[in-house]
């Protein structure tokens, strides 16, 4: 099942979670009239799921993206048009899971006794992710009959997604070590050209000697 719940004054650690669920968090401060610094905790949570390892806690929000993307689509399409004139509703951008996608870097998960952990550390928001369905996202084309293993798929690609820096990392070491050797062979390559001119050189001032 999926739920939003509100905590206000309350930490991560003092928050009274289910046990064996995905949660999406976010938090945010504020002052009220009296001066006083009000937390607010939001959690989005998927409660009752048989797995919360990283893959599974992925597949899960996969699941809910999916479902929630089809779900504003079929709001978004019913009440479109209005007294024969097709208008804007704005629902589909109304969707809650893309809230807590944006400028989120963990997906939490519980055990079996409510105690709260990270599942995934993101290396970049999780909404810059595959995550993040929409319109041109590929599991919208794929057949019922291989829906399954297209989201075990895809949810493989969204944990190396998270891991996007260090790839890009990698990547520039072999960039620049390829560069550097270049570069060692263009110096070596000048400095033989420079000993066979000194060479020949030398060899003529002998001759004419």
């Amino acid at each position: 099942m999926l739920q939003e719940i509100k905590f206000t004054g309350l930490n991560l650690s003092d928050l009274s979670l289910n046990a064996n669920s995905i949660y999406l968090i976010k938090s945010s401060e504020r002052e009220n009239k009296q001066g006083e610094l009000i937390k607010t905790v939001k959690t989005l949570e998927i409660n009752k799921v048989d797995k919360t390892d990283s893959l599974s806690a992925v597949s899960t929000l996969a699941k809910v993206a999916l479902a929630e993307f089809k779900a504003a689509t079929e709001l978004d399409t019913e009440f479109r048009t209005f007294d024969g004139t097709d208008i804007e509703t704005g629902i589909k951008s109304l969707r809650l899971l893309r809230s807590y996608l944006s400028n989120n870097l963990v997906i939490w998960k519980t055990d079996s006794n409510g105690k709260l952990s990270k599942a995934v550390i993101s290396e970049i928001p999780l909404n810059k992710t595959a995550l993040n369905v929409n319109e041109k996202s590929g599991l919208l084309k794929v057949e019922k009959s291989n829906l399954k293993a297209a989201i075990y798929q895809l949810s493989k690609g969204i944990i190396a997604q998270t891991s996007y820096l260090s790839l890009v990392g990698k990547q520039l070491e072999t960039i620049e070590a390829l560069c550097n050797q270049s570069a060692e062979q263009t110096a070596t390559t000048a400095k033989v050209k420079t000993s066979k001119v000194k060479t020949a050189t030398t060899a003529k001032v002998a001759l004419a000697s």
